[in-house]
């Protein structure tokens, strides 16, 4: 009964915690936000970041500085949107044929490679598998693991475009989902993931897997 109790009284101080913490990052976070959304904002990674953010815009044939309106904006956001579910769905349905596939695992579904890219495009990430026996590593890290950056980065660009679409012309959209992408995603994917080896919390364990593939059995 004690320890029960106990237990109750953890998970109340575990929530006020991540209240607290939440309320302690969110104008720190939103400050820093706003400078990433601006192409003329200035951030503590600017000396790493920006000399790539330039390449690739030089690459990739972009004007960071030029505008868009509202058709532009849309067209844009469904033709990358477009892309990155086909590459994933390709990726799925071609997986015996790509390395990183220890397992020989054959390929996915027709069905579901649909719905897994699909779902992945719009930030839904529902995985109607099981990660060990459906996916390989290289369609997990490659496939899905591209759309936590993009599709995340998608939906915050359509957020902040909204907001500026109340007073000025819209962002391009390559340049704010890009910026996004780089300055906010990657620093986050990098931090939690020294986190994740740090601890000692693998990402494949084949004790699970063996004992998953002895259920289907």
């Amino acid at each position: 009964m004690r320890e029960g109790k106990n237990n109750g009284y953890f998970r109340w101080i575990q929530l006020a915690l991540y209240v607290l913490i939440l309320l302690l990052l969110t104008k720190p976070i939103g400050l820093y936000l706003v400078r990433v959304l601006d192409a003329d904002g200035k951030t503590f990674l600017d000396l790493f970041l920006k000399p790539v953010e330039k390449l690739l815009y030089r690459m990739l044939g972009l004007d960071p500085k030029k505008e868009q309106g509202w058709k532009q904006y849309t067209v844009s956001m469904l033709l990358f949107s477009l892309v990155g579910l086909l590459f994933t769905y390709a990726i799925l349905r071609l997986q015996p044929l790509l390395p990183l596939n220890p397992q020989g695992l054959g390929p996915v579904s027709p069905g579901l490679a649909f719905n897994t890219a699909a779902s992945f495009t719009t930030n839904t990430n529902w995985q109607n598998y099981a990660g060990e026996t459906t996916l390989s590593y290289f369609s997990q890290m490659v496939g899905l693991v591209f759309h936590n950056f993009v599709s995340a980065a998608t939906g915050i660009a359509i957020a902040a475009a909204l907001v500026r679409a109340l007073s000025v012309t819209l962002p391009k959209r390559s340049e704010t989902s890009g910026r996004l992408g780089s300055y906010q995603s990657l620093p986050a994917v990098a931090h939690l993931s020294c986190l994740r080896c740090f601890s000692n919390l693998p990402r494949h364990d084949p004790k699970l897997q063996a004992l998953r593939e002895s259920e289907t059995d």
